[in-house]
């Protein structure tokens, strides 16, 4: 449904990212494609609560959009709140900080366990736990986790260290093994919605174009994996008929 822009209050403290990243990039974007996926909102009063789309929600207000198109969520504070985590888990839009930052508000350790916590998140327990010892580093350990010079998978040893310190430090000199990039940069929602022209243009229609349609989100998780799975039953059919 569409709503006023102005209606809705957007609560920063709310929000799982600590930076609303890519401003403009986004906003070209919806201006040439639209608004693929709506905000989630949940209605207080006479208003309506920023649950989910932050980042799309800055981008419509640089846009100066007077109405916006929304998804109405009736549901709790405390699950809206995990709705907005669960989105930007599922997005990857977080470094491992903002990510234990996000877990802590919404399932701190003294309430719940890391199983509980990973039950309710979707995720394995060596992920909750990987982000509650991050937090038990000093700040400028933190620090380097969430920026990449230290892997998530090394937090433990780093914890576990005499000298937390100085095995930050000693890691962070070492040199990660990590697939070649090939030199280019990640691509952006525009560049992939030109390569499905191509591919449309070219007569190519099947796979290929709907995981690049994924990407963009204007292909959802449902339908490409029905598209994989009738892939699979033809080709199952094919191999029962050879």
């Amino acid at each position: 449904m569409l709503i006023n822009v102005a209606d809705i209050d957007a609560d920063a403290s709310w929000n799982s990212r600590t930076i609303i990243r890519d401003i403009k990039e986004l906003a070209d974007s919806i201006r040439e494609s639209g608004l693929i996926q709506p905000l989630v909102v949940r209605k207080v009063e006479e208003r309506y609560q920023l649950i989910a789309g932050f980042r799309r929600f800055a981008a419509v207000r640089s846009l100066k959009w007077k109405q916006v198109d929304v998804k109405v969520a009736t549901c709790s504070e405390a699950d809206a709140k995990l709705i907005n985590l669960r989105e930007n888990l599922d997005r990857a839009n977080l470094n491992v900080l903002e990510e234990a930052n996000a877990l802590h508000a919404n399932f701190p350790e003294n309430v719940f366990s890391c199983r509980s916590a990973s039950q309710r998140l979707g995720k394995d327990t060596s992920w909750i736990l990987a982000r509650r010892q991050l937090l038990k580093l000093p700040h400028d350990i933190q620090m380097m986790f969430a920026s990449g010079k230290l892997p998530i998978s090394r937090v433990k040893s780093v914890l576990d260290a005499p000298d937390p310190n100085a095995a930050a430090a000693s890691l962070s000199k070492r040199k990660h093994v990590r697939a070649p990039m090939l030199g280019v940069r990640k691509r952006n929602n525009t560049q992939i919605r030109k390569r499905i022209i191509q591919l449309h243009e070219a007569g190519i229609q099947g796979l290929a174009s709907a995981c690049l349609a994924w990407c963009t989100g204007s292909v959802s998780d449902e339908d490409l994996d029905a598209r994989i799975e009738e892939l699979i039953q033809k080709g199952k059919s094919s191999e029962a008929l050879e």
